[in-house]
């Protein structure tokens, strides 16, 4: 889906990666499609424009309610609103909890998650070798999925 700023020919940026992300987050969790296309395409485009928050998720899904306060989020509307990754990992905790788990396991070198200290600036991370690991500081994490 398009985000609605760029539905209204705004510009854009990482927030609307928040957005593609939130709306793959709901249809994973819910099973349902964000937006059905019933009709002609600009119906969707208008269906997309007046939509205001998505359905619950369904009880017997047995999600947290924190699940779909975080998708909530990721699919705010105005874009001044919408959180960046940055600001969901440093106050979602549940997904801070989940990252710095995965960073564990495969053990990531410097990790990605902001602290949690909501007056320290910008996300700053120890070193690989901070860290006791060998490696080097990374300054982003760069994801290359294949097609299969």
């Amino acid at each position: 889906y398009m985000s609605p700023e760029v539905l209204r020919m705004q510009s854009y940026g990482v927030k609307t990666d928040v957005w593609g992300l939130g709306t793959i987050f709901y249809e994973l969790c819910s099973l349902h499609k964000l937006f059905e296309m019933t009709g002609k395409p600009l119906e969707l485009v208008q269906a997309m424009m007046a939509w205001v928050r998505p359905e619950p998720f369904p009880e017997q899904m047995g999600y947290p309610k924190e699940f779909y306060e975080l998708c909530c989020a990721m699919l705010t509307k105005d874009v001044d609103q919408r959180p960046t990754i940055s600001e969901l990992l440093a106050r979602e905790g549940m997904m801070r909890e989940g990252v710095l788990a995965l960073e564990q396991e495969i053990e990531w070198p410097e990790s990605l998650v902001p602290p949690l200290d909501p007056t320290v600036g910008a996300p700053s991370s120890p070193t690989a070798e901070e860290n006791g690991k060998p490696g080097r500081r990374f300054s982003s994490l760069a994801v290359h999925v294949e097609s299969a």
